[in-house]
């Protein structure tokens, strides 16, 4: 870049919007100096009205604050009523030019306070969008799984207007070794829900690697530091576990969560020891339900959002487990390596591109063991 060229991106990376406000008044008030000094000379020619006084309160009003535009403009309107005086003009002809001046005068404070209004809500809609942003990193977060097993995930929430769901998920590497794993769901969609998932994802992530053989206490310290003083009148269902990842062993509980989905010849649902959802005023009698999960074979994990979807052009007739299982074994009859593409699953079971709940998937592929000197191809750890 020449030289003149950085000179002038350094001025303009200086300028702030309090420096183009007060340019902008700068060179108004120049402008009304020039022309009351000029139009004494020039103020018998009609086509040089009074309505050149009217120019230094839009120059204002394309950048300066209201306050200031009208500064300008009751400036522009004493300057130039009192040259209109001094003129020869007559009483009718310079009411006029003068009303012209005042109308325009006005018009530009209006235009200067909408532009300040937008300029205020595009800030809090700027900040609100980062707002959002962050709660989505917070229930959708990058997993981290240990490098010898492969994590896929998706997130989707169903509340259009801010995109906040009460879903959330995470995978992560235990201070054993093994895989711990959460999908959850906060009962609802909206910023509140989408509070409570972030938190108790953070809950469960901190009680996962305080313990991280006994996933039965993470439920337990879950109910006790989230529930116990019912501080939420919301519930939460959750399936979480963990895998050990030398023999491929895998322990589920179910916290009144929709059961995942095994795949390995074939598709078919995980037959869960269920508990309630925490939360729910119930025994706490969770279970934990041991699969074997081998190289090749693909646990998929999900929210109700997928399930309880509508079947697009059914007439409000939905997905549920058994039509989201035979999908699975067609695919599987044409390929019996296929394994689950998120991405492919979301565009099949929305209904006309959309989701009427939050949904959040999750697919644990087996195992591989690794020599010392190997390493799992980048793709391990892959979120949207």
């Amino acid at each position: 870049m020449a030289e003149p060229e950085r000179t002038v991106a350094r001025t303009l990376d200086r300028l702030d919007s309090g420096d183009l406000d007060t340019a902008a008044v700068v060179f108004a008030i120049g402008f009304l100096v020039a022309a009351a000094a000029a139009y004494p000379f020039v103020s018998d020619q009609t086509a040089l009205p009074l309505a050149v006084f009217a120019v230094p309160p839009l120059i204002c009003a394309t950048l300066s604050t209201t306050k200031r535009t009208a500064m300008v403009g009751l400036a522009s309107i004493v300057v130039g009523t009192a040259l209109g005086i001094w003129d020869d003009i007559r009483l009718a002809s310079l009411l006029l030019r003068m009303g012209v001046v005042v109308l325009i005068t006005a018009l530009a404070v209006m235009t200067a306070a909408l532009r300040s209004r937008s300029e205020r809500q595009l800030s809090a809609a700027s900040a609100t969008a980062e707002l959002h942003a962050a709660f989505q990193r917070g229930l959708a977060p990058r997993v981290a799984p240990p490098e010898e097993i492969v994590v896929r995930t998706r997130y989707i929430a169903g509340e259009e207007r801010m995109h906040l769901g009460g879903d959330f998920f995470d995978a992560i590497a235990l201070p054993n070794g093994d895989l711990g794993f959460v999908v959850g769901d906060v009962a609802g969609h909206g910023p509140r829900e989408a509070a409570i998932g972030a938190a108790v994802r953070a809950g469960w992530k901190s009680s996962a690697y305080s313990a991280p053989d006994r996933p039965m206490d993470w439920l337990h310290l879950l109910a006790e530091s989230f529930f116990e003083d019912r501080r939420f009148e919301e519930f939460v269902t959750m399936c979480t576990g963990r895998v050990h990842v030398q023999s491929g062993r895998a322990e589920l509980i179910s916290a009144g969560h929709v059961w995942p989905v095994v795949i390995k010849q074939r598709a078919s649902v995980v037959p869960m020891l269920a508990g309630p959802p925490l939360g729910v005023d119930l025994p706490r009698n969770w279970r934990i339900t041991e699969l074997q999960l081998d190289p090749g074979e693909a646990l998929l994990v999900f929210t109700d959002g997928l399930t309880e979807n509508r079947i697009s052009g059914r007439h409000g007739q939905r997905w549920g487990e058994e039509g989201v299982l035979r999908w699975l074994n067609a695919q599987i009859d044409r390929d019996p390596s296929w394994r689950p593409e998120l991405d492919e699953m979301l565009e099949r079971f929305s209904d006309g591109g959309t989701f009427a709940d939050d949904v959040a998937l999750m697919v644990i592929e087996g195992p591989v063991a690794l020599h010392p000197t190997e390493s799992l191809p980048e793709r391990q750890s892959e979120t949207a």
